[in-house]
């Protein structure tokens, strides 16, 4: 092993922002090596992730250094610096000192309801935040989430954002899959969805409710021929609550569309918050929009414009250095959403919402990337063609919309859209 690591016990390393005193190596798998540091600068101690030297290790740390940068929230390891060996990228993130959730569970047994909600309500706010970044995790789990030594909940950290996706890119292109029934079942078919992210929460829950993974009652090929049976924690722990029960089952329906819709619609029902939807409202990037005109267009937010109003997630922390990423301009009966995309896949004027005979309905509005809806009958694409507007399908209440996914639907959209009839 030592002679394959770049890093050794006893070397400093850094970058311009700081120098590192590697102390020991504190894990080593797959894709590379876990080490504890001292940072020479705060005297405080540090975790560096180095890879190993093949592409794809190489490949899943360059993308984590520059999403993780980019993350900033009280439940997400922090990210402190990276630099660079042999032309290899070396991240530097904090150290939290405690264990797994998967480690707790194991030797103390399963936690009270009171901790689970907790921890469950701060891994949804990180999920969440992660969302309205247009990130998925893709692998949410007890093994995936510290906490500090005292076991204190609210210090629950998510971790491993490697296998993340963000705007349609992911650090390797491969299927992201944990055994245990922690992965949503669309994932396997690769096809991540930020409601997979729920799914993985809800697993979660599940665990830390029962200290059992939830295949005991789902099955383990779950994924490929549908669950054997509900994920209802109660069937296996008779003192929990009817509302647990209520909300892991949901989080971990094997449809989507049955499922949370949202990171803050599950943290609004499990913490007892949930509220009804007066009007028609979409919903992306965590922003909730209400939709006041007949007529609603969605597309790239243009560099500037007039008229524009800007709406922040309610009740969300918001970063001060964040781009106000969706924009909203009202003209006459016509509503338009931009939303900010730095990489140009989401066209000017991507697709149209308008209410029409009593009822709303979608349709393409001839975009280069494409657009479908997830239905109860599956998923349906509604773009024709570039440039050529296409009909006017009807629009379910409780739809994903999957924007701007190229040249096949298998692909992972570039960003999702929820729509709600109130």
């Amino acid at each position: 092993m030592g002679a394959a690591t770049l890093l050794r016990e006893g070397s400093i390393v850094g970058s311009q922002k700081s120098r590192y005193e590697v102390m020991r190596l504190l894990d080593s798998g797959g894709m590379g090596y876990v080490w504890l540091a001292r940072d020479l600068l705060s005297d405080e101690e540090v975790i560096i992730k180095e890879p190993k030297q093949f592409a794809a290790a190489i490949q899943k740390i360059t993308f984590e250094v520059k999403l993780l940068s980019m993350l900033r929230h009280r439940n997400i390891v922090g990210y402190l610096d990276h630099f660079s060996l042999n032309n290899v990228s070396i991240l530097v993130e904090e150290y939290v000192r405690g264990p797994s959730l998967h480690d707790v569970v194991k030797k103390e047994g399963p936690l009270d309801e009171v901790e689970a909600v907790f921890i469950l309500s701060q891994l949804l706010l990180a999920a969440d935040y992660i969302h309205s970044h247009n990130v998925i995790h893709r692998d949410i789990k007890p093994r995936n989430i510290l906490v500090d030594e005292d076991l204190r909940p609210e210090t629950a950290k998510l971790i491993d954002f490697g296998t993340a996706t963000y705007y349609n890119v992911a650090g390797i292109n491969e299927i992201v899959f944990s055994q245990g029934g922690y992965t949503a079942p669309e994932q396997y078919y690769r096809r991540p969805l930020p409601q997979s992210d729920i799914w993985s929460i809800m697993a979660t829950g599940f665990y830390l409710l029962t200290g059992k993974d939830p295949t005991v009652l789902i099955g383990q090929e779950y994924y490929k021929y549908g669950m054997r049976a509900s994920a209802d924690p109660g069937l296996l722990r008779r003192d929990l609550s009817d509302h647990i029960r209520r909300v892991i089952e949901k989080g971990m329906r094997w449809n989507v569309l049955d499922r949370y819709l949202t990171a803050r619609e599950a943290f609004d029902e499990l913490t007892g918050h949930a509220y009804r939807v007066d009007q028609p409202v979409l919903e992306v990037m965590g922003i909730v929009v209400p939709i006041k005109t007949p007529r609603l267009i969605f597309g790239r937010k243009p560099a500037t414009s007039r008229g524009e109003t800007y709406i922040e997630p309610a009740g969300r922390e918001v970063i001060a250095d964040d781009p106000k990423k969706v924009v909203v301009i009202e003209h006459g009966d016509v509503t338009f959403v931009g939303v900010y995309d730095p990489y140009r896949w989401i066209s000017s004027y991507h697709f149209e919402i308008a209410y029409y005979g009593g009822s709303w309905c979608i349709r393409d509005l001839g975009s280069t990337n494409r657009t479908a809806v997830i239905t109860r009958a599956g998923i349906r694409e509604i773009w024709v063609g570039r440039r050529t507007p296409g009909p006017c399908y009807p629009l379910e209440d409780r739809a994903i919309i999957l924007v701007a996914y190229g040249s096949s639907i298998n692909n992972t959209p570039y960003v999702t859209v929820v729509f709600r009839r109130g």
